[in-house]
C-alpha cells in the first residue's frame, strides 16, 4: 500500500491565499503551503538550507526539492502573467506565528493535511533505474527513474522522472518522497541499500535488459534479481572503483 509522505512543519500561514495577474494570460499557478514555507525560510529569512530543513522537520534533500518546485512555479507565474493560488500541502501550520528564532517544537499545531484519494484495491509504486529504455546499472550515478503505479497487478500509470540531484543519499530521499516501495536496479552498494531499507524501500538488484521487460517480469513474478549488493564505488574523488556487475567491464 502506498506510504504517505512525511508531514512538513509550516510556521507562518499566508496572509493572502489568492493573487491575480491583471492583464495576464488568465492562467493560475497552484502553490502548496509547504512550498511557500520554503520560499519564506530560504529567500525571505535567508536561512541556510540545513537550518531551514530542520525548521520544517524534513531532510535537506527534501527541502531542496520543495524549494526548487516553489521557485519554478513562482517564475512561471511572473514570466507568463499567471495568478497564484496558495492551498493544501501535506503540512502542519502553527496556531500562533513564530518569531524568526522561535523553536517550532514548542508551537501548538493544528493539522492541515492535503486530501489524497486512495486508489481502489492494492496499489504500489515501483522505481526502475533507467537509461534510454534499459535498466541503468549504477544506482548512485542514475539520472532517470521510471516510476510505475501498479494496482491489482496492472500498471495504471508510468512516467520518467529526473531527480534534481544525484548521489545515493539524494536518490534514497527522492524515492521515499515519491512513495516508492520497491526499487529495481542494476548495481548498488550495501550503503545505498541500507539507506533505502531505512526508508522502507525494498531493493531488487542485478537486473539487466530493458525497462519494459523488467516491469513485465516483475508483474509476472519471474524477475531475475537479487537483494544482495553488487557494486562498491568511490565517486568524484578521482579513484578507480571496483564493480562486480556482470553488465560492466573495468
Amino acid at each position: 500500500m502506498t506510504r504517505p509522505s512525511k508531514c512538513r512543519t509550516v510556521c507562518v500561514a499566508p496572509g493572502c491565499r489568492v493573487f491575480s495577474a491583471r492583464g495576464g494570460s488568465g492562467g493560475q499557478v497552484e502553490l502548496e503551503l509547504d512550498e511557500l514555507e520554503t520560499l519564506r525560510l530560504a529567500d525571505l529569512e535567508g536561512l541556510e538550507q540545513d537550518a531551514a530543513a530542520e525548521r520544517m522537520g524534513v531532510s535537506r534533500g527534501t527541502f531542496q526539492r520543495i524549494l526548487y518546485s516553489a521557485r519554478k512555479k513562482a517564475a512561471d507565474a511572473l514570466t507568463n502573467g499567471k495568478g497564484i493560488r496558495i492551498f493544501g500541502g501535506n503540512c502542519e501550520i502553527a496556531s500562533k506565528p513564530c518569531g524568526a528564532k522561535a523553536c517550532c517544537s514548542k508551537c501548538r499545531f493544528e493539522t492541515v493535511k492535503k486530501q489524497i484519494a486512495k486508489p481502489k484495491g492494492e496499489a504500489m509504486i515501483i522505481a526502475i533505474t533507467t537509461e534510454g529504455n534499459d535498466v541503468f546499472q549504477h544506482f548512485g550515478q542514475c539520472r532517470q527513474f521510471t516510476l510505475a503505479h501498479i494496482e491489482n497487478g496492472v500498471v495504471v500509470g508510468r512516467k520518467l522522472v529526473n531527480p534534481e540531484n544525484g548521489g545515493h543519499g539524494m536518490h534514497a530521499s527522492f524515492l521515499a518522497e515519491s512513495n516508492v516501495e520497491t526499487l529495481i536496479c542494476g548495481g548498488i552498494g550495501p550503503g545505498a541499500q541500507q539507506m533505502l531499507a531505512e526508508q522502507g524501500i525494498k531493493t531488487l538488484a542485478g537486473v539487466q535488459g530493458s525497462v519494459d521487460d523488467a516491469l513485465k517480469n516483475f508483474l509476472a513474478g519471474s524477475l531475475s534479481a537479487s537483494a544482495e549488493a553488487t557494486c562498491n564505488h568511490h565517486h568524484d574523488d578521482g579513484h578507480e572503483h571496483s564493480c562486480t556487475c556482470s553488465a560492466h567491464k573495468h
